[in-house]
């Protein structure tokens, strides 16, 4: 009988080692488990250049939009100073009808040289 309660005692010793192992390795697996997920979240190189290729193409797209804006304003400019050059030719040609309508009238009114529109005077 003594040999059977130093057989069971040896046999608990070796499943208190046995969990002992058991624990630790489960703490190394936690342990790795937390380090691997911790270097999965930092970005990596090809994590980065897809950051910076979305922030190329974004500078891209707005770049072309503001050339694209340029190029309506210079178009437009061009528009507007052409409106400009027309309402001033306009202009001066409508200061000179009048200009040459005054002189005509000045010519035919005889009033308007001193004389008097009744032939009797």
């Amino acid at each position: 009988m003594k040999k059977i309660l130093e057989l069971t005692d040896q046999r608990v010793k070796s499943l208190e080692k046995i969990a002992e192992s058991v624990t630790d390795v489960i703490s190394n697996v936690q342990n790795a488990k937390d380090s691997h997920e911790s270097a999965a979240s930092v970005n990596t190189v090809v994590d980065l250049a897809k950051q910076w290729h979305q922030v190329a193409v974004q500078d891209a797209i707005e770049k072309g939009k503001k050339l694209g804006y340029s190029e309506a304003c210079r178009d437009i400019s061009v528009i507007m100073n052409q409106i400009l050059e027309a309402v001033s030719a306009e202009r001066s040609h409508l200061q000179a009808l009048m200009e040459e309508v005054v002189a005509a009238q000045d010519v035919s009114d005889p009033e308007a040289k001193g004389e008097s529109s009744d032939p009797l005077t």
